[in-house]
C-alpha cells in the first residue's frame, strides 16, 4: 500500500500567479490544510482575508479557504486519509496538464475522494459536492473528476476561441 501523505496543493490559474504549483506537506496532525491555503493567498497577495472568506481571525477551515481560492480560479487539493478536489468554474490549459500529469498520484485514493465543484449559473457561484455517497457504486470518483476537468477545460478553450474571432 502506498503511503498517503498529508498535503495541501494549489494549482494556480497562471494568468494570476506565475507558479506551477504551491505544495506543502503537513507532518503533524495538528497542522491545518487551511493555513497552507492562507499562506498561498498571502504569498501571492490575492486579497483574501478572514473576513472575506467568512471565518473568524485565526480560523483555518480548509473547506472555506479552498472554496475561496477556487472561486478566484485556482485548484485546491487537500490530501489526507482521503483527497478532496476544489475545482474552479474554469480550468486553464496549464491546470489541465498538471492534473493529467498527476493522475496516477491521485488515483491511489480510489473511491476515498471528494469533489467540490464550483460553477457559475445566472452570474452567481454555485457549489456542487460529489463523493461516494451521491454516486452509484459502479462509478469511479477519479473518472468523474477527470471528466469534469475535461469539460471545464474544453469550455474554457471554446470561450477563448470565441473571444479571438
Amino acid at each position: 500500500m502506498i503511503k498517503k501523505t498529508r498535503e495541501m496543493i494549489i494549482v494556480p490559474d497562471e494568468t494570476q500567479v506565475d507558479s506551477v504549483e504551491f505544495r506543502r506537506q503537513l507532518p503533524n496532525d495538528s497542522d491545518r490544510h487551511g493555513k497552507v491555503v492562507k499562506d498561498f493567498v498571502d504569498c501571492y497577495q490575492l486579497g483574501l482575508t478572514f473576513e472575506k472568506v467568512g471565518v473568524k481571525e485565526g480560523i483555518y477551515n480548509c473547506y472555506m479557504w479552498s472554496m475561496a481560492v477556487a472561486k478566484l480560479g485556482h485548484i485546491a487539493i487537500q490530501k489526507d486519509t482521503m483527497i478532496i478536489f476544489y475545482l474552479p468554474a474554469v480550468i486553464t490549459e496549464k491546470q489541465y496538464q498538471y492534473l493529467k500529469n498527476h493522475k496516477k498520484e491521485y488515483s491511489i485514493y480510489g473511491q476515498n475522494a471528494g469533489i467540490v465543484n464550483i460553477f457559475i449559473k445566472d452570474n452567481r457561484f454555485h457549489i456542487e459536492t460529489i463523493d461516494q455517497s451521491n454516486i452509484s457504486e459502479n462509478e469511479n470518483l477519479i473518472d468523474i473528476l477527470y471528466e469534469m476537468v475535461d469539460d471545464k477545460c474544453e469550455s474554457h478553450n471554446h470561450n477563448l476561441n470565441e473571444v479571438k474571432k
